[in-house]
């Protein structure tokens, strides 16, 4: 019982410790590398990122981001977190990203500040983009995605209401694209071209 007591304590006193010289810091990004390799490797597995993952990544970003900088950064981290949920519930209510991406999202939110986010999520649609392009043109579907997805606006703008994308992109045999892996190379990309931790 007293080893369950003192254990988090020594915890929290080593890492505040070893905190002087920036590990917390470097140990928070490699938290967040590792989350996004692991989502990746789950969603192309089993098509799913599971909640357990990121609800881990979530509140061990938030916890880590404490120990460096206190409970205010903490505290902007989540609002970033939420803010993120709420700028792409649109996206997910429309099934055009799954909950999975806008999760990473989220973690990603945590630890980075707006002005790194914006870059970072331009990055991951102009690859998205480049990827599904190149699997488009590979199975000769360009033309019959381009009509799906404005058959999509079309009905939305007709009936007023925003409709689920994927029962039009069922419509049509193909390959899926997973958003975790440019998600995942663009915030690896951006950490090695800013060095910004």
């Amino acid at each position: 019982m007293a080893f369950r007591l003192i254990f988090p304590h020594l915890c929290c006193t080593c890492l505040t410790f070893l905190n002087r010289g920036g590990f917390i810091g470097e140990l928070r990004i490699l938290f967040l590398e590792g989350i996004l390799i692991g989502s990746v490797y789950m969603d192309l597995s089993f098509a799913r990122i599971a909640n357990g993952w990121t609800g881990f990544g979530v509140w061990g970003s938030a916890y880590l981001l404490w120990m460096e900088s206190g409970w205010k950064a903490a505290g902007f981290g989540m609002i970033r977190a939420v803010t993120v949920l709420i700028l792409f519930f649109f996206m997910y209510y429309s099934s055009m990203v799954g909950a999975g991406d806008i999760k990473l999202f989220c973690i990603t939110g945590i630890h980075y500040d707006t002005k790194d986010i914006y870059p970072i999520a331009v990055l991951t649609l102009l690859l998205a983009f480049i990827i599904s392009m190149g699997k488009l043109i590979y199975h000769r579907q360009c033309l019959d995605r381009i009509r799906c997805f404005f058959q999509y606006l079309n009905k939305c703008f007709r009936y007023h209401m925003i409709f689920k994308y994927y029962d039009f992109q069922d419509k049509i045999p193909g390959t899926w694209m997973h958003l975790s892996v440019p998600f995942c190379f663009s915030v690896l990309l951006w950490i090695y071209l800013t060095g910004r931790r």
